[in-house]
């Protein structure tokens, strides 16, 4: 893990780190009060990206389409793993210590810590200088740092591939979770010469995001 956050970045770590957490709670979460419909959405939501997993890492069957696929089951996935952390593991004193240690979750205090919304805009400059790859390089505006806010969890970047500029952030149907810069989309050959366009925003570790950037676009090399 790096920094302060408790989810693994590499792909691997985080695959065993999420099994152990659903095995461990999987006879708990009716005692810590998680209700069962997000229990059912966390199980369908880690079904989902087992699935894409296996594809991305079969060298027989992997394909960029099929690694894109497996990063946004990720994305998803991982956001309902934070929310269901959050509300109702964190600060639940039905959960002990030796709980969120087995589970491969941080110790916090009692009294948790106020975090301030995001209020600053991301700024981002592309790198397209590999084949099929479109690097994402992203910072806080006007500071050339890529440190990011104090309490920002992620960017959050949300794309799509067009044949015309977006009018709308409506038209960006893709989602990705950007814990660190730059961050790499990865594209299939068909996709080449085509533009791909993208905005991102902060958000903080309660999930609270902030204002968004321009649009920016890019070709696809």
């Amino acid at each position: 893990m790096r920094g302060t956050d408790y989810v693994p970045r590499a792909e691997a770590i985080f695959y065993n780190w999420q099994e152990v957490l659903v095995h461990y709670a999987s006879t708990r979460y009716k005692t810590w009060n998680i209700p069962d419909d997000m229990w059912k959405r966390l199980l369908d939501e880690q079904a989902a990206y087992r699935s894409r997993y296996a594809v991305a890492e079969d060298p027989a069957v992997r394909t960029s389409a099929a690694v894109l696929m497996r990063r946004e089951a990720r994305a998803k996935y991982e956001a309902s793993i934070r929310q269901a952390v959050k509300a109702y593991i964190t600060y639940n004193p039905a959960v002990g210590d030796e709980d969120r240690k087995d589970m491969g979750l941080p110790v916090h205090d009692t009294k948790p810590t106020r975090v301030q919304d995001p209020t600053t805009v991301v700024e981002a400059e592309t790198d397209s200088s590999v084949i099929r790859r479109v690097g994402v390089h992203f910072h806080d505006k006007g500071k050339k740092s890529r440190a990011k806010p104090a309490g920002v969890q992620a960017a959050i970047m949300r794309w799509v591939v067009l044949d015309h500029v977006p009018v709308a952030d409506e038209e960006l149907i893709h989602t990705a979770v950007a814990t660190h810069s730059p961050y790499v989309l990865e594209f299939d050959a068909s996709d080449r010469g085509k533009m791909v366009y993208f905005s991102l925003c902060w958000i903080n570790t309660r999930g609270k995001e902030g204002p968004k950037s321009e649009i920016y676009g890019a070709i696809i090399p």
